[in-house]
C-alpha cells in the first residue's frame, strides 16, 4: 500500500480488542481517540 493516511474505518467485528490490536500492529502511529458503549455495542473512535 502506498498512501499518506486514512481518516477512519467503519466495520463490525466479533472481538473489538483483537481488532484494535491488529490495526495498531499494522499502523502503530494510529491511536484510539474515544471509547464507549451504546445500546449494548462497544464503540471506538
Amino acid at each position: 500500500m502506498n498512501f499518506h493516511r486514512f481518516e477512519h474505518i467503519n466495520q463490525s467485528c466479533k472481538n473489538l480488542d483483537v481488532t484494535r490490536q491488529f490495526y495498531q500492529t499494522l499502523f502503530p502511529e494510529c491511536y484510539v481517540r474515544a471509547e464507549g458503549e451504546e445500546d449494548g455495542w462497544k464503540l471506538m473512535q
